[in-house]
């Protein structure tokens, strides 16, 4: 099924049910809170963000402004920090595919230098906690303009992190385990 409003409720319950599987090791779940992040943290992001869900199904461009949308979204519904950003960045292009994993790979391989962009501010919107590296630090504050100017896409901010980062994984390979 392809309606926008539907695979906008399918993600919004693939959230729910994360936050809600236990027990969870080390991450916040229905019996284990941070002490600035909290399980009802995770729902009120869940549910918040179903516009910017639902505008997702109905794009086909855009994947960097709608993970920042979606980032500030939830950031809007509560004040636990980053509850969802991962969830985010693995669905939106799932979304726009209407699911279709050949579709989700098209999507993120036709991403731009302005998607770039825009997932380096959602970054810092979500409150993402973030390890410095070599090429492309979030915390350089020349490097959104350095990705601007080498035309640097989305997809290929996902390959310097494929080897470290499971979600950049799924995206440079195709979402093979997400499909699975």
């Amino acid at each position: 099924m392809n309606n926008p409003s539907h695979l906008a409720r399918c993600a919004q319950l693939a959230m729910v049910l994360e936050v809600a599987a236990h027990p969870k090791p080390g991450n916040v779940d229905r019996d284990h809170d941070f002490p600035d992040t909290t399980f009802e943290h995770f729902l009120a992001s869940a549910v918040g963000t179903y516009p910017v869900l639902e505008e997702a199904a109905r794009s086909r461009t855009g994947a960097g402004a709608l993970i920042r949308a979606a980032a500030e979204e939830s950031m809007r519904w509560q004040r636990g920090g980053n509850t969802h950003f991962g969830a985010f960045v693995l669905l939106i292009p799932l979304l726009m595919a209407a699911g279709s994993k050949t579709q989700a790979s098209k999507i993120v391989l036709d991403t731009t230098s302005k998607d770039a962009v825009e997932f380096y501010r959602a970054f810092s919107i979500a409150e993402v906690r973030i390890d410095s590296v070599p090429d492309f630090d979030l915390g350089e504050s020349n490097s959104s303009g350095r990705i601007r100017e080498d035309g640097v896409k989305l997809i290929d901010l996902m390959k310097l992190s494929a080897d470290h980062d499971l979600i950049a994984n799924e995206w440079v390979s195709g979402f093979e385990r997400t499909s699975r």
